[in-house]
């Protein structure tokens, strides 16, 4: 197991879990398990990267690059790969899912482009998180 397996899983669960803490008081509708409880809304969604809740994709897109990266060797490319690998995919899910709705409304294009500048952020984020705090990138750091 490499050494870095730790820091990496614990770092992308709590993103995690700060994404559910986000569902919950934000979006309570969208989860199945709470709408048993009737209208479980605790605040009404605020101005949230760009004011239009796009803090998921963010949160998203940085969690699962971070508990990515606990399974692969600490390398520059692999580091470059998985952050594009994720924005890639949430990017990709984004226009995907927009562009059903299109069909539905009779647009050509419909896009939440907010989600998709957010996922570019959360791989960015996850990219300087990564070469700061990693011995293996970082010569300054000695562990």
């Amino acid at each position: 197991m490499e050494k870095h397996f730790l820091k990496f899983i614990f770092s992308g669960l709590f993103v995690l879990i700060l994404a559910g803490i986000f569902y919950v008081i934000y979006r309570p509708e969208s989860l199945i398990v709470l709408q048993l409880f009737g209208d479980t809304r605790v605040l009404d969604p605020m101005f949230l990267f760009f004011g239009t809740g796009s803090l998921p994709s963010f949160l998203h897109t940085l969690a699962f690059c971070l508990l990515t990266t606990a399974f692969v060797k600490i390398t520059r490319n692999n580091v470059i790969f998985v952050s594009l690998f994720w924005f890639l995919i949430n990017a990709s899910y984004e226009l995907f899912s927009a562009s059903q709705y299109a069909e539905q409304v009779g647009m050509l294009f419909y896009g939440d482009v907010y989600d998709v500048i957010s996922s570019f952020f959360g791989a960015f984020a996850y990219l300087a998180f990564t070469f700061r705090f990693c011995a293996e990138l970082n010569p300054i750091i000695k562990e």
